[in-house]
């Protein structure tokens, strides 16, 4: 995945999808980088911000995608 794969939107509603999903708590570091990432562009990191995205929500992103992905595949041969 990457830094810059998602669009805002997109990213947007991930976000959200893992905090109802309770697999990232709100109120962590790692929340509070992709909510900048979100609303300022992932150039607006600072190096240590950047780390934290990379290193502790993105991998749950990427995570949760193939969750998702899987799950629709299930689905999808069920018809």
């Amino acid at each position: 995945m990457g830094i810059n794969n998602y669009g805002n939107e997109d990213l947007q509603l991930a976000y959200e999808d893992l905090v109802d999903e309770g697999l990232i708590d709100p109120s962590s570091d790692e929340a509070g980088v992709a909510r900048q990432v979100i609303s300022k562009g992932s150039d607006s990191l600072t190096p240590k911000q950047r780390y934290i995205y990379e290193t502790l929500f993105e991998p749950v992103l990427v995570r949760r995608a193939k969750e998702l992905e899987g799950q629709r595949i299930v689905d999808s041969n069920h018809d």
